[in-house]
C-alpha cells in the first residue's frame, strides 16, 4: 500500500484533518491527487455508510449528512438511485432515530451483488438523485446489473449427468491419458 511521507503533515494540518476522518484520493493528472475528506461521515454533499444491515433490507443514511443536505426538510419518499448507468427506485423513511434506503434497497443489492460490510458512498446528485460508489476491501469495485433470463433459458441438470457428459468429454479428447486396470505410475519428487 502506497505511503504518503513528505509534507502530509503540513497537508494535514493546513486542512485542518481530524485523526479518525475518512480520506480519498482520486487522480487529476500524472503527479496530482484530489483529496475528500469525509469528517463525520459527510463530504460536501457526499456520505459513507458500512452496508450492516442487508438482511434488514436497509442502509443507513448518516445525520450529519441529512443535516447538511437537507437542512429542515428531512428526506422522505421516493428517490432515484443511480450506478454506472442504471437507475433504482428507492425510499427513504426514518426508522427509530435515522434516516434510511429502505424500499428498493434490496433489490439494488441483489441486482448489483452488494455485500454485507460493503463500504458504500452516495453523492447528492440533485433533489431526487443520488449515485453510488461501492467499495470492498479498500478498493472500489466494478459491480454490473444481473442479466436476467427467461425460464426458457434457465434449465437444470442432475450432478450424475454432469460428470457423465465431462467423463464422456474426456474419454475421447485424444490428449488425455486415461489410466486403466493394469496401469501403474511411479512419483517422482525432486
Amino acid at each position: 500500500m502506497p505511503v504518503l511521507t513528505d509534507g502530509w503533515q503540513i497537508v494535514a494540518s493546513n486542512l485542518n484533518l481530524q485523526k479518525d476522518c475518512l480520506l480519498t484520493f482520486l487522480p487529476l493528472s500524472q503527479f496530482g491527487l484530489n483529496l475528500s475528506c469525509y469528517v463525520n461521515g459527510v463530504c460536501g454533499e457526499f456520505y459513507y455508510t458500512i452496508n450492516r444491515y442487508l438482511k434488514l433490507g436497509v442502509t443507513i443514511i448518516e445525520d450529519a449528512f441529512v443535516q447538511e443536505c437537507f437542512g429542515d426538510n428531512p428526506p422522505t419518499g421516493a428517490y432515484e438511485l443511480s450506478y454506472k448507468g442504471s437507475l433504482w427506485t428507492v425510499s427513504i423513511s426514518k426508522l427509530h432515530s435515522s434516516y434510511v434506503f429502505f424500499q428498493g434497497w434490496s433489490e439494488v443489492c441483489n441486482d448489483l451483488g452488494i455485500q454485507e460490510d460493503d463500504l458504500l458512498v452516495f453523492e447528492k446528485l440533485d433533489d431526487v438523485l443520488f449515485g453510488l460508489t461501492v467499495y470492498r476491501n479498500k478498493i472500489e469495485i466494478r459491480l454490473s446489473k444481473k442479466v436476467e433470463s427467461d425460464e426458457d433459458d434457465v434449465f437444470q441438470i442432475s450432478k450424475a449427468d454432469y460428470y457423465e457428459t465431462l467423463l464422456k468429454d474426456i474419454e475421447e479428447d485424444d490428449n488425455v491419458y486415461i489410466p486403466d486396470e493394469n496401469s501403474s505410475f511411479k512419483l517422482v519428487f525432486n
